[in-house]
């Protein structure tokens, strides 16, 4: 049976750059603001990023309660406008769906790694019965097309890095959770549609490694081995394992050995935490 050992300490990096083309947003209230959020991305993993990327498209729409209006969209990193506005489809009657879209690279959308940088700022009013969210690609019903509007609602966002050796292009690859994901991987998952996820140790409440890791199972591959280094032997732990979704896939005890192992012949392709 094939194995194939992560030392997480040793090579992050090296994970990180097989996921490197992942830009992923968030929405979250502005300070000092009750009715305006924010939208953000972030680039996550060791992006190649030159400061000489250019936008080339992009969409992102956002899902409110039915009642909620958008009373404005003001760009702050690209251009963007209100394309369309669906309230209460039959997928979803009590939801309203407003998609923004991307016009051009100015004023330009600089990306940094780790760091959030807002896009655009949604003023909302009607009856808002809770925080906008974007929205879910793959588990939101009206994003599946064809759908009863004959709209095409979802995230999108395509970035070239025309200034890295070799030229790298960057794609939207998920939403986070607004208050509870650093890209870095110091935080704990903030539930379904929230990506990337942290996956470590826990040590009597503190956790032994602070980074997350993602992992892209192959067929060749019948197991992963976790190892934590000599700090964690003879301790105790979990290694809990979230799907890109979200979604958990369960949890490993790690006993007295500093590794655990874990079955992916299973696991369907895709990011794993």
């Amino acid at each position: 049976m094939n194995k194939l050992t992560l030392f997480i300490a040793l090579f992050l990096a090296i994970l990180a750059n097989d996921i490197s083309a992942q830009l992923f947003l968030t929405i979250k209230p502005m300070a000092g603001s009750g009715d305006t959020y924010g939208v953000y991305v972030q680039p996550c993993g060791d992006l190649p990023l030159s400061g000489n990327t250019i936008t080339g498209s992009g969409q992102i729409t956002l899902v409110a309660s039915t009642g909620a209006v958008m009373v404005a969209l003001t760009s702050v990193s690209g251009t963007w406008v209100v394309d369309s506005a669906i309230s209460g489809p039959s997928e979803s009657p009590d939801k309203v769906y407003y998609s923004a879209g991307f016009i051009m690279d100015y004023p330009a959308i600089a990306l940094a790694a780790n760091i959030e940088t807002l896009l655009f700022t949604v003023k909302m009013g009607g009856v808002l019965t809770a925080q906008p969210e974007l929205i879910d690609n793959e588990n939101d019903p009206f994003a599946q097309l064809p759908n009863s509007m004959g709209s095409n609602p979802g995230n999108d966002l395509s970035v070239i890095d025309i200034g890295a050796e070799p030229t790298a292009f960057y794609s939207y690859g998920g939403n986070y959770a607004p208050d509870n994901f650093a890209c870095g991987g110091e935080t704990q998952p903030g539930g379904p549609g929230n990506s990337p996820f942290f996956a470590g140790a826990v040590k009597l409440g503190e956790r032994l490694n602070r980074k997350w890791f993602a992992l892209v199972p192959n067929p060749a591959i019948d197991w992963v081995k976790v190892d934590f280094g000599g700090e964690a032997h003879n301790t105790r732990g979990v290694v809990r394992l979230w799907d890109r979704r979200g979604n958990a896939l369960g949890k490993l005890d790690k006993a007295e050995n500093s590794h655990v192992s874990i079955n992916v012949w299973e696991l369907p392709a895709g990011l794993y935490f």
